[in-house]
């Protein structure tokens, strides 16, 4: 009786998956942080991407796996990025990154929208959207003080000085990047005048000539006391005193 003992030598392989880039990359803004992780996965001991062909938007660099900086113009940029692994494998994708313009505030009411002339300061209150911490309130040109609420209001301190003649004012709102909003009309109406006191507010019958004080509110440069309908030499002192 006789038997036959048969041996054999095991071997094991490592396969690494297939070495990849990602598959797509997100969009970006003009003026706005970027950052895309372009860090290859599967592969042995894979290097890292490099630009094969095409364009990086500009103001973005390829380095250290990502793909980062603040994109400085608008467009859609195609290129091909390419990676090896330790054993020569190659993996290359194409992409194409969009990057848009900046979003304009958009001004869409103010609060109040009017004011007689010759009125007193007051707070304005813009709504609309795109509004973002650091955006200026502009009156005329004129940059007012301004405070963030929300993406959808701001608010500024107008003063009196500002709306002491009828006419109209255009707001606008600037951001932080020098992008501005539409204009919006401010509408400052003839002030209606309201007599509080006279002083004198008596005189006998045929005594002499006097300067007649009227004190009160809404009074304009250019207003007129009439006694009786008939228009008098009139000085104006200020908004209250004629």
């Amino acid at each position: 009786w006789s038997s036959d003992v048969c041996s054999s030598d095991l071997l094991s392989m490592d396969i690494a998956p297939r070495l990849t880039l990602p598959q797509s990359l997100p969009s970006g803004q003009v003026g706005e942080p970027y950052v895309a992780v372009m860090a290859p996965s599967g592969g042995y001991s894979p290097g890292k991407p490099t630009l094969s062909s095409g364009t990086l938007p500009p103001g973005l660099t390829l380095s250290d796996n990502e793909l980062s900086g603040t994109p400085n113009a608008a467009g859609t940029f195609p290129f091909n990025i390419t990676v090896s692994d330790a054993l020569n494998v190659t993996a290359s994708m194409n992409y194409s990154v969009s990057v848009a313009l900046p979003v304009p505030p958009s001004i869409g009411g103010l609060t109040p929208s009017s004011a007689a002339a010759g009125g007193p300061g007051f707070t304005l209150v813009v709504s609309g959207t795109g509004f973002v911490d650091g955006d200026v309130m502009l009156w005329n040109g004129t940059p007012l003080p301004t405070l963030y609420s929300s993406a959808l209001q701001l608010s500024a301190a107008v003063a009196a000085g500002l709306v002491s003649n009828p006419g109209s004012a255009a707001v606008t709102v600037v951001n932080p990047k020098g992008v501005t909003s539409n204009a919006y009309s401010f509408i400052i109406g003839p002030s209606v005048p309201s007599i509080n006191e006279l002083s004198p507010n008596s005189a006998l019958a045929g005594g002499q000539a006097f300067a007649l004080n009227v004190s009160g509110t809404g009074f304009v440069n250019g207003a007129a006391i009439l006694w009786n309908g008939t228009p008098l030499p009139t000085t104006f002192a200020n908004a209250t005193l004629l």
